[in-house]
């Protein structure tokens, strides 16, 4: 398993936003995952349904063949199999914002096609680790809300 982590900076790289964990198992499809993390967010607007609290990582994932792959290795496939665990840390910073909103719980979500997806959600308002698979490949933003 490949474990890396990252440090992620506001977008004048004044301050970081979030340390990040990924790791990362060989793949099914015997194509190597390529990881980039970039290291600076951008400002993205609340949805309805998804309140930003506080990017977490803009994350871009893809797939390319192994230097030494045969000629008969097909196409990749277009999904993390098996899905690559991104960690992160819900702060003390971020259980102030919930407590005075009244948040009984986080969500996590990434930003695509125009509004966020929610991919975890009733992470408890306490500071500490919190992680998820990925299975898709792409470069969405993540945040935490509230």
């Amino acid at each position: 398993m490949a474990h890396k982590s990252y440090v992620v900076t506001d977008r004048n790289k004044k301050s970081i936003t979030s340390s990040v964990t990924i790791n990362l198992d060989p793949q099914k499809d015997q194509h190597e995952v390529v990881i980039d993390l970039k290291d600076q967010i951008g400002a993205y607007a609340d949805t309805a349904d998804f309140h930003v609290g506080r990017p977490v990582a803009d994350l871009v994932l893809t797939k390319r063949r192994p230097a030494n792959a045969p000629a008969s290795l097909p196409t990749p496939s277009q999904v993390v199999d098996p899905p690559a665990r991104f960690g992160f840390e819900i702060t003390p910073d971020d259980v102030a914002r919930a407590t005075s909103v009244g948040a009984s719980a986080f969500k996590l979500a990434y930003y695509a096609g125009g509004r966020w997806h929610v991919v975890k959600e009733g992470i408890p308002v306490q500071a500490g680790p919190v992680s998820v698979d990925i299975s898709k490949l792409g470069d969405p933003v993540y945040a935490v809300s509230p």
